[in-house]
């Protein structure tokens, strides 16, 4: 997996343990399958720790060589993940640990070892609704003391984490999530409807993500509802699967829709579905950064919705021209006239697809950023080396 890029290599390479909570195929996994894909092996050499289960992007990164460590614990919150994860750093004898989700006892392990630099990435926002200030003040804190780094995927996560925890600005950097573009399968709309049994000429918009409130699949059921009124003939992919599927099933809008909706579960070929859909439907109340909406703008989909809280926005500001069809009001029926009316006006998909695609490779081309990256580290190490 990690490949030769032109960087100048270091005396040995820079051995560094990520840390994932799971191996599954949601955002943070596949932003660190990318990541380990376009290292380059003469500066970094990857090893991966996953504290709970595997999952297909965990084998995927273990098929490609990199050395994977599974404790298989039950949650984040197991007393023997300390002694586990404490081996894993005898063997593996890291000079860096990149930590993508932050268990409490992999930090208590942390504590352990606090000659080893820890780098956090932060990818989930902190609070939506009303925070309890004590305990975010407090675990804060309580991280922030052993904490080298701060790597959060927005802007809008990092204000967050300084406001609510009391994080110093000079503790971290924004880092995006990034999209491997050498890796998307190729765009075809065919195959999926052959696939589906229907015609290719259907339109077909959809939505990928896990099946949990934050996603806000009501909404998008209701928007479906809309589009299906003003186009009988267009057809709904659900794809993902998740906590909330079986109640989701049971909600009136998508029970209406009948056949036109499929519920396509959990699927590894999720952007290569993306990829078929002619509108991209984006109705998630929060994003700190959109995996699967960057890999919309990849794939040349385009997208229509609501802009979620977080750090969308931000995406959206990195270009001069618009890229998606995104609105702050959480309007069904306007999401519905919008995707109806740019079915139909294929010059206006052609230029936002293309924006968004540049916008993609400009910013968040994992084959750029990791260069980025592997600076930050040494940045890392020279500071750790200083205050020892």
């Amino acid at each position: 997996m990690p490949s030769a890029n032109q960087s100048p290599p270091p005396l040995r390479p820079l051995r560094v343990l990520y840390v994932l909570g799971h191996g599954g195929f949601g955002g943070i996994e596949r932003h660190v399958e990318s990541l380990l894909r376009n290292l380059d092996c003469r500066a970094v050499e990857p090893h991966l720790c996953v504290v709970m289960e595997p999952g297909p992007i965990s084998d995927r990164i273990a098929d490609s060589g990199v050395p994977v460590h599974v404790i298989h614990a039950h949650n984040g919150h197991e007393a023997r993940i300390i002694p586990a994860f404490r081996a894993i750093l005898s063997a593996v004898r890291p000079d860096l640990i990149h930590a993508h989700e932050l268990q409490a006892f992999v930090l208590a392990a942390c504590w352990l070892h606090r000659d080893i630099p820890l780098v956090v990435s932060i990818h989930c926002a902190l609070f939506h609704g009303s925070p309890n200030l004590w305990w975010s003040w407090l675990a804060g804190r309580t991280i922030e003391r052993r904490v080298d780094y701060y790597l959060p995927v927005s802007q809008a996560t990092w204000q967050a984490a300084q406001h609510y925890c009391g994080l110093a600005p000079e503790r971290g950097t924004v880092f995006h999530n990034v999209i491997d573009l050498l890796e998307l399968p190729v765009k075809r709309k065919d195959d999926v409807c052959q696939e589906l049994g229907i015609a290719a000429s259907t339109p077909l918009l959809g939505m990928a993500g896990r099946m949990v409130a934050q996603k806000d699949w009501p909404a998008f059921f209701a928007t479906c509802a809309e589009i299906s009124r003003l186009r009988p003939d267009a057809i709904f992919l659900a794809i993902g699967d998740g906590p909330l599927r079986a109640t989701l099933a049971q909600d009136p809008q998508a029970r209406a829709l009948g056949d036109r909706l499929r519920w396509l579960g959990f699927r590894e070929d999720a952007r290569r579905l993306i990829g078929a859909l002619d509108i991209f439907l984006c109705t998630s109340l929060h994003e700190e950064l959109p995996t699967t909406l960057l890999e919309a703008f990849a794939m040349r989909t385009p997208v229509v919705g609501f802009l979620p809280r977080g750090g969308t926005r931000e995406v959206l500001a990195l270009s001069r021209e618009p890229i998606a069809i995104l609105s702050e009001d959480r309007d069904c029926q306007q999401a519905a006239r919008h995707a109806v009316e740019l079915l139909q006006n294929p010059p206006q998909v052609a230029a936002l697809t293309s924006q968004a695609h540049t916008l993609v490779a400009q910013h968040f081309a994992a084959g750029t950023q990791v260069n980025r990256l592997c600076a930050i580290y040494q940045d890392v190490l020279a500071r750790k080396s200083l205050r020892s």
